[in-house]
């Protein structure tokens, strides 16, 4: 996560830097800008296959598309 998103991402708040912030986005209803449920399951889809103006991370791993989401699980 800090490697990869902390450029556009705020972990610690919901301010928008380049994307939104990241504090409580898996415990919210859906996710901040696709608007569509936040789960597991959409944010790996987010990273392989974003929405909007964010890159696509598909080259990572299913273990660290898990391992970025076992840590926005934190948040």
């Amino acid at each position: 996560y800090e490697s990869k998103c902390t450029f556009c991402h705020d972990p610690f708040s919901n301010t928008t830097l380049t994307g939104p912030g990241h504090k409580g986005i898996l415990k919210n209803p859906l996710l901040p800008v696709s608007r569509k449920t936040a789960n597991p399951e959409n944010v790996a889809n987010q990273l392989r296959t974003p929405f909007r103006d964010m890159p696509s991370f598909s080259y990572l791993s299913d273990e660290e598309v898990g391992n970025i989401i076992a840590y926005l699980n934190t948040l």
